[in-house]
């Protein structure tokens, strides 16, 4: 028996009876290190069991309780239900619910255009929603966040051997320009927010999973968010959805 199986049988034993649980679904997909386990009830509803190693204890009981504080705003996504400690102290464990549908990365390219449109626009407003979320009051000026870390990438690409045609012009741009991100708000981050990480259910409803990037510094410039947008194929039609619901029509 593997060490995933070991775990998945201590959780049946100290959440079947708490849950109703009558069958349990290991599922593979994803990057992530944690277990994750399509649990089904006894009245036919279904939860996702995220299971972690018990030295993720913080950082996962900070991301629990953001997605609360994004759940109570309305935002369709996988809902926090319960968070706890098990098998003998070793693991933590996320109880949410299931998002049903179709992952966007599958199936968006196959929609017709303007459905991708409307998926898009809906996911603008979402994102929206989420980015209204403010950041602490005692979080330093986002123009000093962003360069302390920027700066250093330069100042490492500057250092090596390795020379691209025009980055002296991209590094001069960047340093008359460093002005135009002093006082810009912040506000909580999904982190990982792009296709692979929403699902399409019936009648494109929209809903957000995977909030795992989540922390306790995952608070920036909302428009930094959108750098993710192309992390995969870029489809035009959901990306100008998105920009337009997210900013709340075509002309602001």
């Amino acid at each position: 028996m593997t060490g995933r199986e070991r775990s998945k049988t201590q959780i049946d034993r100290e959440v079947k009876e708490k849950l109703g649980i009558t069958k349990f679904d290991l599922i593979t997909e994803g990057l992530s290190d944690d277990e994750k386990i399509c649990v089904e009830t006894s009245n036919g509803k279904r939860f996702l069991l995220r299971v972690s190693n018990i030295s993720e204890y913080k950082r996962k009981k900070a991301i629990f309780d953001i997605m609360k504080k994004a759940d109570n705003l309305g935002v369709p996504m996988c809902r926090p239900v319960d968070f706890g400690i098990c098998n003998d102290g070793k693991n933590v464990y996320q109880l949410l619910t299931w998002c049903e549908g179709v992952n966007a990365e599958s199936i968006l390219s196959s929609l017709p255009e303007a459905e991708q449109y409307a998926v898009g626009k809906k996911a603008g407003e979402i994102l929206q929603t989420i980015h209204s979320i403010p950041a602490p009051q005692d979080l330093d000026n986002w123009q000093e966040r962003y360069f302390s870390q920027n700066d250093e990438r330069i100042k490492a690409f500057s250092s090596c051997n390795l020379q691209i045609d025009g980055s002296d012009l991209l590094f001069k741009y960047i340093e008359k320009n460093k002005h135009l991100l002093n006082n810009r708000p912040q506000c909580l981050q999904h982190g990982d927010y792009h296709i692979g990480n929403l699902m399409i259910a019936s009648g494109n409803d929209v809903s957000v999973i995977d909030w795992e990037l989540l922390d306790f510094d995952n608070f920036a410039d909302p428009w930094n968010e959108f750098s993710r947008i192309g992390l995969s194929e870029v489809r035009p039609y959901f990306t100008t959805g998105l920009i337009r619901g997210y900013f709340g029509g075509e002309h602001r």
